[in-house]
């Protein structure tokens, strides 16, 4: 059967029964967003929001977009003499509340307390605490956190 055949077929029944598998909804669902999709959400529409939860894939896709976009500003600034401090600093200050409230989100979907990023203030803690809050699954199901 050709790929049209199969679509000519399935328009042909009612919407309920276009699927691909049990369970399947025409609705996206969240956890197959894109990486960048994350990113883009985490400094946008998401800047200053510190409740509800946030998976591992959106608090690693956030980290990556912070440090690539680090990277490449870093790359093309340092061609016009701008020191690196200079540029991390500015970044340091753009991230600073997006990247917190994608760790307190973080932190609420593994079932602690957004207060627990405080933490982060103690020097060699903060770069165990960012990895830590990337591996420890999620919490399954409903929690206090969520919306």
């Amino acid at each position: 059967m050709t790929l049209k055949k199969v679509q000519a077929a399935r328009s042909s029944r009612p919407s309920q029964y276009n699927d691909l598998s049990p369970g399947y909804s025409e609705k996206p669902d969240n956890h197959n967003e894109g990486v960048f999709n994350y990113f883009l959400q985490g400094v946008t529409s998401k800047f200053f929001q510190f409740s509800g939860r946030a998976s591992r894939k959106e608090y690693w896709s956030f980290m990556l977009g912070v440090f690539l976009t680090v990277l490449v500003s870093l790359l093309i600034l340092k061609r016009f003499d701008i020191s690196a401090e200079t540029i991390a600093g500015a970044f340091g200050l753009l991230f600073f509340i997006p990247g917190t409230a994608v760790c307190v989100r973080r932190l609420h979907d593994i079932g602690l307390s957004g207060w627990w990023y405080l933490s982060c203030l103690i020097p060699a803690v903060n770069s165990v605490l960012t990895v830590v809050l990337g591996v420890i699954p999620s919490q399954s199901g409903a929690n206090r956190y969520d919306l």
